[in-house]
């Protein structure tokens, strides 16, 4: 499971801490790069990379999450299909459609 938290902080392999990310705020748009075949999780702020998040061997309770996170009561509105995308994808990503 990785986290991009909106201080700017991601948690990784159940709790594994990176504090080196970027606060977002409302109307940033945030994009999530899952590679399995790689074992990472990108996370970028307005079309910037904001962290790679390299996984580890899954353990037991290993679940499949990605997720910007917002304690703060917003929206958050999830684009799988590549017309609904605000930026071009990364070199080598294809849409989830």
């Amino acid at each position: 499971m990785a986290v991009y938290r909106k201080n700017g902080q991601s948690f990784y392999d159940g709790g594994n801490f990176n504090a080196g990310g970027s606060a977002w705020s409302a109307g940033d748009v945030i994009g999530v790069v899952v590679s399995h075949t790689g074992a990472f999780v990108r996370f970028y702020r307005n079309n910037t990379l904001i962290t790679t998040i390299t996984a580890t061997a899954p353990g037991a309770n290993s679940k499949p999450a990605y997720w910007a996170e917002t304690n703060m009561g917003g929206v958050v509105t999830l684009r799988t299909k590549l017309a609904e995308f605000s930026y071009a994808l990364p070199a080598g990503s294809s849409a989830w459609e």
